[in-house]
Order: C-alpha cells, then sequence, then structure tokens
C-alpha cells in the first residue's frame, strides 16, 4: 500500500508541474497573438 501512495504521488506532482508548463506557455501565446494555441490553456 506504501508503495501505491508514493508512485500516485509521485504521478500528482508530474501532472501538476505539466498543467503549470501548459499555463505559463498559453500565456505567453496569448501575449505574442496566437489566440489558438492559447486557447489550449489549462485551468
Amino acid at each position: 500500500m506504501e508503495n501505491t501512495i508514493q508512485h500516485l504521488t509521485k504521478a500528482f506532482i508530474g501532472e501538476s508541474q505539466a498543467r503549470n508548463r501548459y499555463n505559463f506557455y498559453s500565456k505567453i501565446a496569448k501575449k505574442e497573438g496566437f489566440e489558438q494555441i492559447a486557447e489550449r490553456e489549462l485551468f
């Protein structure tokens, strides 16, 4: 059970970091006028 919790924690951290990266680059795309790319921002 402890192993499962560790794996789930690592997966959650990885997905959270990915979401933050997508949002960061989406905001840059919006500032640069790439509206279609910016629409992919995750909330």
